[in-house]
């Protein structure tokens, strides 16, 4: 059995990791469809670990363009009817495809499919770096890309992800697929190990400064249907 399913991962300077969350998608109980992994103009070894990789990977070497449009270079390069994304230095449990299919097949009114999250600190990093960084000890909910399962028709309905957004580009899609009335579930299962390193943590403070902007566009949409 194979899932209709594309998997999107859009890779930038990841050498350290991509290796590992390429193993986590491929070592998937069942597999998917499609694998598409876009470069978006890594300048370290990124580039040689993926074309080295024996997965059979749809794969496109770009300019850097930043993480939104690359997004959407994927969602328009996929074929099948539902996507999942997986950024390059996190990992999938091993069951995160086929637990979420199963769900859509027994609520097929549902649209965008999350799952709990788990985080951990990245094991190379020297232990003074380990020590300033937070890390949760629960799992948590993932309203978040790499939890996501996604009909394709969805970004008919909800567009796609906002270019001009640096990191935020998540926050303003959903707010857009929850305006469109998206039906969406949270499954109780870990689904996604998030690493914790010194770039992701960096990420999320651009993340904050992205926020407000973002929601001020969410605002304004409403004040437009008013």
């Amino acid at each position: 059995m194979i899932l209709p399913i594309s998997i999107i991962i859009p890779v930038y300077n990841a050498e350290k990791y991509v290796h590992e969350a390429l193993q986590s998608v491929i070592n998937q109980s069942i597999p998917a469809a499609e694998i598409i992994v876009i470069n978006d103009g890594s300048t370290d070894r990124t580039l040689e670990i993926i074309k080295n990789h024996e997965a059979d990977i749809y794969f496109r070497n770009n300019k850097n363009q930043g993480l939104s449009a690359t997004l959407n270079e994927g969602i328009q390069c996929s074929t099948q009817p539902y996507i999942a994304f997986l950024d390059a230095d996190d990992v999938w449990a091993p069951h995160k495809l086929e637990t979420q299919w199963q769900h859509f097949q027994q609520t097929p009114d549902i649209e965008i499919s999350f799952g709990l999250v788990e985080q951990f600190i990245s094991p190379e990093l020297p232990e003074e770096i380990k020590a300033g960084i937070y890390c949760p000890s629960q799992s948590m909910r993932g309203f978040m890309k790499g939890t996501m399962l996604v009909r394709r028709t969805v970004f008919e309905t909800a567009g796609l992800f906002d270019q001009s957004a640096i990191l935020g580009d998540f926050i303003d899609w959903f707010a857009r697929a929850q305006e469109k009335k998206i039906l969406f579930e949270c499954l109780n299962e870990v689904l996604l190990y998030r690493r914790l390193h010194r770039e992701s943590l960096s990420g999320r403070h651009q993340h904050r400064k992205d926020f407000p902007r973002l929601l001020k566009k969410a605002l304004d949409r409403r004040r437009q249907e008013l």
